[in-house]
């Protein structure tokens, strides 16, 4: 006897055809129309704003920042042939050895890592370094590696071998072209002074960027004897811009370095300021007392023993407080700002919005980068760039007290700026 339900079964046979039809009905009609209507069947509606991602980039600013620091002799332990740099050596009386060497690079790319915030700096002029060695192994064996950092070092005929270096990010920046502008002097009653480094580069929106790096004469033998050197490299940083503006049709300039006067000396305040316009004065500390991270602990509270100076107090992170940094530089008790960042004019807006660079409203404007000195201009000093003397003053912690080996990063603190595009 046969199963109902057997392949043989005459209710078998006539359900077939039915289930097939009443299959190809509902494809064609019911799953057709959710297919062309996904917002009936799903609460996970696309919004506009969502589904043009072009209009989202365009509305929100983007930070170019910029960064210059003098980073205290940063010499490698060999000799230079037709330099002197026997004081930074092995065998010297500073006894600079390797393990010293190491741990300065490393402590000069975690202080660049620290000043970032979460986004690598574009562009970092660096002044008193040695060589390319020395930022080649900045760059790639310290944990900026990982960033990867293009560079420029000029090759200068100072005595002592000191030159600058420019780190920028190709990411961002693309370089045209860079050229070393000697600095003229009398070869018979002067010394030859640092090369100054004048780099060109695409900006992130199409713009031609042309940055100057220098490190002007010291003031060895007093600032008004000195003054007149530093004026002449001030002029030929001039004598450039002047070219460029008339050269280019929206030029943007940026110099910066460390330049041995105030704003307020004749280098910038005469020389420079008909092209440029000095950020320093507006700088202030970063990152303030209520941001200090709770794990950057100072060091440990000891003695030194030597004349030149005090001791050194530990502070706990809840106590520090940098608002008396006024400067990147200390000098017989006293703030100097001789760290510069110079921008050309049309760099600063005339409008100082108080909303963040991220406001719509200000999306549309013509000038392609835009900088707000009193919040976008910081000298970073936290706690770890920074010790505390006998007398409660802070100041940088130094690498050497004259042959004395210190143990700190540098003597000058780095200065930023901030660009908005």
């Amino acid at each position: 006897m046969k199963s109902p339900c057997s392949p043989q079964s005459p209710v078998v046979l006539w359900l077939l055809p039915l289930i097939v039809s009443l299959y190809s009905f509902l494809w064609a009609n019911v799953f057709s129309i959710s297919a062309q209507n996904p917002s009936i069947y799903s609460s996970a509606r696309t919004t506009d704003q969502q589904w043009q991602p072009h209009r989202n980039y365009a509305r929100s600013w983007k930070r170019l920042r910029v960064l210059t620091w003098n980073v205290e002799n940063l010499f490698d332990t060999l000799h230079d042939d037709g330099f002197h740099d026997e004081e930074f050596l092995p065998l010297s009386q500073r006894k600079w050895t390797s393990p010293r060497y190491w741990r300065k690079q490393g402590a000069i790319a975690r202080t660049l890592v620290a000043a970032a915030d979460l986004q690598p700096i574009d562009l970092i002029g660096l002044c008193e370094i040695e060589n390319d060695s020395v930022i080649h192994h900045l760059c790639r064996r310290t944990r900026l590696a990982r960033l990867g950092y293009e560079y420029l070092v000029t090759h200068s005929r100072d005595q002592r071998g000191v030159d600058v270096a420019l780190l920028y990010q190709p990411f961002t920046l693309s370089l045209i072209s860079h050229q070393a502008l000697r600095v003229p002097f009398d070869s018979l009653h002067e010394r030859p002074t640092r090369d100054i480094l004048h780099a060109t580069f695409r900006a992130p929106r199409g713009d031609t960027l042309d940055v100057f790096l220098a490190h002007f004469p010291s003031r060895l033998g007093g600032a008004a004897h000195s003054s007149p050197y530093r004026e002449r490299a001030a002029n030929l940083i001039a004598h450039t811009a002047d070219s460029l503006l008339h050269l280019r049709l929206h030029p943007h300039l940026i110099a910066l370095g460390d330049f041995n006067d105030e704003p307020s000396d004749p280098s910038i305040a005469r020389v420079l300021s008909p092209y440029l316009y000095a950020l320093t004065p507006h700088a202030t500390p970063y990152p303030g007392p209520s941001s200090q991270e709770p794990s950057r602990k100072p060091k440990a509270s000891r003695s030194i023993d030597t004349n030149a100076t005090t001791t050194v107090h530990a502070k706990t992170p809840e106590s520090f407080d940098n608002s008396s940094v006024m400067g990147t530089y200390f000098f017989r008790h006293q703030w100097g700002r001789i760290d510069q960042i110079l921008v050309s004019h049309n760099f600063i807006t005339e409008e100082r919005p108080t909303s963040p660079p991220h406001d719509t409203r200000y999306a549309a404007k013509k000038n392609q980068f835009l900088t707000r000195p009193s919040c976008d201009v910081r000298i970073f000093a936290p706690s770890f760039l920074l010790e505390c003397s006998k007398s409660g003053e802070l100041h940088p912690h130094r690498t050497y007290l004259g042959t004395y080996y210190h143990g700190g990063i540098s003597d000058h603190l780095p200065l930023f700026a901030d660009f908005w595009y």
